[in-house]
C-alpha cells in the first residue's frame, strides 16, 4: 500500500485512493485463484492422500566384460 500522509485515516480521500489502488493491484491475483484454486487444492489433496511414494529400485553396477568388446566376432 502506498505511503500516507499524516492523519489520513480511512475515510479520507488519500486514504481511499491509496486503498483503491492496492485493491486494483490484487485483482488478478484474486482472478488467478477463483480460476485455478480449485485445482491446486484438488492435487494437494490427491498428493497427500497417495501416501509415501516406493523408493526406487537399486539397479545393480554395471561392469565392463573381461577381455572388452571385440567388434569381429559375430
Amino acid at each position: 500500500m502506498a505511503q500516507l500522509p499524516e492523519g489520513a485515516g480511512p475515510g479520507s480521500e488519500a486514504y481511499d485512493d491509496a486503498l483503491d489502488e492496492h485493491h486494483a493491484e490484487c485483482w488478478s491475483y484474486l482472478d488467478d485463484w477463483a480460476c485455478h484454486g480449485r485445482a491446486i487444492l484438488d492435487i494437494h489433496t490427491a498428493t497427500r492422500r497417495a501416501g509415501p511414494q516406493p523408493k526406487r529400485p537399486q539397479l545393480p553396477v554395471l561392469t565392463s566384460r573381461p577381455g572388452g568388446y571385440r567388434a569381429t566376432r559375430r
